[in-house]
């Protein structure tokens, strides 16, 4: 069986149940039941395996037991609040996260470490206002499995400053 790695595997709904659990000569109900061990093999993050051994018992003690083989692997996406679209004058130093804003709430379902959100530029320029600029920031999430989430921003910078002369005497 293969799950997500945030799918709760203590829910037999989820992971499969024992069922037609019966016995030649014993008449009594019969559950089989389960124990555990993590083989830690993960590939990434939390990814692991998990043999599940089921044992079946009767009343005159003899045993069965099967195995059951989990595999917990992370497919979704991270995810993160993209910053809003801003525009701002054309002399912002826009390396200054605190300006133009950061990504919030990074998170992922099966990843516990801290994730970082990185982002590049793309600068396109408004020939016809000079220094005017319009950013297209690609913001990238990605966790330990690499699964990756993108987001993108908008960030404009406009001149709104009129320019400055000395009038001749």
């Amino acid at each position: 069986t293969v799950l997500d790695c945030s799918v709760d595997i203590s829910i037999l709904n989820n992971t499969g149940e024992a069922f037609n659990e019966s016995d030649n000569c014993d008449t009594n109900e019969l559950n089989a039941t389960y124990r555990d061990s993590t083989v830690v093999d993960a590939t990434c993050g939390s990814a692991r395996l998990l043999i599940r051994i089921w044992t079946l018992a009767d009343a005159c003690g003899n045993v069965e037991r099967g195995e059951q083989r989990i595999e917990l692997i992370d497919t979704i996406a991270p995810t993160f609040t993209v910053p809003v679209d801003i525009t701002l004058d054309c002399i912002t130093d826009i390396s200054i996260l605190g300006t133009t804003g950061d990504v919030t709430d990074e998170s992922d379902n099966c990843d516990t470490t801290s994730l970082v959100a990185t982002f590049r530029d793309s600068i396109l320029v408004d020939s016809l206002c000079g220094s005017s600029l319009h950013v297209i920031r690609i913001w990238t999430l990605a966790d330990a499995c690499g699964n990756v989430e993108i987001g993108e921003q908008h960030i404009s910078l406009i001149d709104t400053v009129p320019p400055v002369f000395t009038v001749p005497a």
